[in-house]
This record gives structure tokens, C-alpha cells and sequence, in this order.
């Protein structure tokens, strides 16, 4: 079963493929063994981007809005656990 949620700008988006995408992409069993040369820190993500979320953690973008010189970055854990951090430009 998918896994899905609502970006910033109302398009319905396949979580779990997300996931699956970037666990096959770099070739890893789970996002949290991805190589630290891999990530990308939050302020700099795109969609897409594998970013830490502490305590050794990794998820990846899927969303992104801007407002008012704060991006609102959307991430989905590798337990499809959605994550939603804010952080200035």
C-alpha cells in the first residue's frame, strides 16, 4: 500500500516511492545507512535531496515552499514519517 500526502501547491504525492527511489538510487538497504558524503544540509536542499533529521536519521525532500524568506521543507523519513522543518533563507 502507498503512502501519500498533499505538497505546498496541492499536488498528491507517492511517499513510498520517494523512498523507494532513493534507497534504490544509492543503493542502500534503509535511508539511515546512507553515506554522510551524501547528504545535504537542510538550508541547501532541493527535492530529492537526502538530509539528516539527527540521531542518525535520514529522509528525503519532497516538498518545498518559500514565504517571506522561510522555506518550508517537507521530508519523509525511511519510516514514511513525514517531517517538516522551517528554516530561514
Amino acid at each position: 500500500m502507498a503512502t501519500t500526502a498533499w505538497t505546498h501547491d496541492n499536488l498528491l504525492v507517492n511517499l513510498t516511492a520517494y523512498v523507494q527511489d532513493a534507497k534504490h538510487e544509492y543503493g542502500i538497504p534503509s535511508l539511515d545507512c546512507a553515506p554522510d558524503c551524501e547528504l545535504v544540509p537542510v538550508r541547501f536542499a532541493q527535492i530529492g535531496d537526502l538530509v539528516p533529521l539527527g540521531k542518525g536519521r535520514v529522509g528525503v525532500v519532497f516538498d518545498i515552499a518559500e514565504n517571506r524568506g522561510v522555506a518550508e521543507v517537507s521530508i519523509v523519513s525511511s519510516t514514511l514519517r513525514v517531517v517538516l522543518k522551517r528554516v530561514a533563507l
